[in-house]
């Protein structure tokens, strides 16, 4: 600053992203890997829900554990009730011996998707698929790790190690997807909680290098936090604990002043890679610059 005086100077302050309340984390960690579960397995479930046509109960507002992996693991699908309620309430060194011993009645195709350490901290939170149930290699749908967006990618017979989905098929499999994620609504105030939806591809084998991995891509709405979903095909999702209050949003701000900046202008719009160019391009700045400094 000692380069030019005060009257010279330009201040900018900025951020490349904004915050939110946490619209993403369950829809994309828990609720799309759970509707594709069922969809794939009609009559079965990895997470427990109520049906939808009675009242959501109250929102799970604190964790009992101290991971939310392992809170979350307690509210798995679980008909024997003592290991529902060791689940959820027994210490690590007791359920650790404990819960091997009893009868599961529950669906068998599903195992511990995580590990636990020493002191009972849940381990292993990169994907929905690892934090709810494990990867089922029969799904139709498969979950790609994301924490904003949901990824589905189908699991197509010659793309995929052990497809399912016939290439004919490809088509009907991703309308019959999308068709089931426009339905989903928060089962407190009946919003939809997708705002968008993409289609990748129109042929599961295109060759273009360019493509993400998956088929669909799903943007979520993003007015307020959702804790328990409802869905006409495979029912009530929820509710669930959050993992975090916020989340980060792709809309950030800048604010400047200086020589050339006219006061009370306002940008219509840009993208954070527009932030170091315009920064340097801006009269005082160039002028340091041009000097040498």
């Amino acid at each position: 600053m000692s380069c030019f005086d005060h009257q010279d100077m330009t201040v900018v302050v900025f951020s490349a992203h904004g915050m939110g309340p946490n619209t993403m984390d369950l829809p994309s960690t828990s609720f799309l890997p759970e509707l594709l579960y069922r969809m794939s397995f009609p009559g079965s479930r990895a997470l427990r829900g109520a049906a939808s046509d009675e009242p959501p109960p109250p929102p799970v507002l604190k964790c009992l554990r101290d991971s939310w992996l392992w809170e979350v693991w307690g509210h798995l699908e679980e008909k024997n009730p003592l290991r529902r309620l060791l689940r959820r309430h027994a210490p690590w060194g007791v359920l650790k011996h404990i819960e091997p011993r009893l009868p599961s009645a529950s669906n068998k195709r599903r195992g511990v998707p995580f590990r636990f350490d020493g002191s009972g901290r849940a381990r292993g939170a990169g994907a929905a698929r690892e934090l709810v149930h494990a990867a089922v290699a029969s799904n139709e749908g498969i979950r790609l790790p994301s924490f904003s967006e949901g990824y589905i990618r189908l699991n197509v017979t010659g793309r995929e190690p052990e497809g399912v989905v016939d290439r004919e098929d490809f088509t009907k499999t991703v309308n019959e997807t999308i068709a089931a994620l426009e339905q989903l609504v928060d089962a407190r105030t009946g919003v939809p909680i997708v705002r968008r939806i993409e289609r990748v591809r129109t042929d599961a084998f295109d060759p273009d290098p360019k493509l993400p991995d998956a088929d669909i891509v799903v943007g979520w709405q993003e007015e307020h936090a959702t804790d328990v979903v409802d869905s006409p095909l495979v029912g009530r999702i929820g509710p669930l604990p959050h993992f975090r209050a916020g989340s980060h949003r792709s809309e950030g701000f800048v604010v400047a002043a200086g020589p050339g900046i006219a006061r009370g202008s306002s940008l219509a719009g840009g993208h954070a890679l527009d932030l170091a160019p315009t920064i340097l391009n801006l009269p005082s700045v160039f002028k340091w610059r041009s000097s040498g400094r």
